[in-house]
């Protein structure tokens, strides 16, 4: 969700599999914690830095290390955005 003044992203909305589950409630209360540094002004890079250093299950294709946690992929995405946006 973008806000209309700028353009930037002011909310994360991330689901996985069935609703009440544990992993499923925690990658909501990510989700939620990030947006709400969105709405009060955490610089972009700074969400990325802390989700991308979270590592649960690290594979790699080729040379290059793939998504390694559902905070890792938000973290991607993130970053995704904030050089497009650039």
């Amino acid at each position: 969700n973008f806000s209309e003044e700028d353009k930037k992203p002011m909310e994360v909305f991330v689901t996985l599999g069935k609703a009440g589950s544990c992993d499923s409630a925690y990658l909501q209360t990510i989700g939620r914690l990030v947006s709400v540094g969105l709405q009060y002004g955490v610089p972009i890079n700074i969400l990325t830095k802390q989700l991308r250093s979270i590592i649960c299950h690290p594979y790699m294709v080729g040379s290059e290390r793939e998504n390694t946690s559902p905070s890792d992929a938000i973290g991607r995405l993130l970053s995704k955005y904030e050089k497009e946006s650039k």
